[in-house]
């Protein structure tokens, strides 16, 4: 009989350890945590003047693992994301960051998420001129000054 005592102990101990592994990774499997937020321009031709495309976009990275923590997600896949839908945008101007992770031990996921505008770079800046000026056209211009004219007196 005093085998058998063991034996339900021993079973008994096996359950709780189960139950509470299984409770913990529960209570964690809906847990996301904001990073922060990052206010600016974000993209490698940030410090160009751009002209704005879109709004409120975004783009998200994931990575998941089975067993295994999650492989960090990538910002710049994210941000490649948020961009592609948008024809000739290359800049994502005021950015936020959002980060979040679920681990159970069992299913592991990361992911990063940027939200903001998308932007393609201005090259040329052209300002109407007031009636009457005669500043030398940029050059490829068809309109040419007056002859004999050069430029603004």
């Amino acid at each position: 009989m005093r085998s058998n005592d063991v034996f339900r102990r021993g079973v008994a101990r096996l359950v709780v350890v189960i139950l509470a592994v299984a409770g913990g990774a529960v209570c964690l499997a809906g847990c996301t945590v904001r990073a922060g937020g990052v206010a600016g321009v974000v993209g490698a031709e940030a410090h160009l003047p751009t002209m704005l495309l879109a709004t409120g976009i975004e783009g998200c990275d994931c990575t998941r693992a089975f067993l295994l923590p999650a492989p960090s997600p990538s910002l710049d896949r994210a941000i490649e994301a948020a961009l592609a839908p948008i024809d000739e945008a290359v800049v994502l101007t005021e950015a936020s960051v959002e980060t979040s992770t679920l681990w159970t031990g069992v299913y592991n996921r990361q992911c990063a998420c940027v939200r903001g505008s998308a932007a393609k770079v201005a090259r040329q800046i052209v300002l109407p001129a007031p009636a009457g000026h005669h500043g030398a056209p940029p050059a490829g211009h068809h309109g040419a000054p007056p002859a004999g004219h050069h430029g603004a007196h």
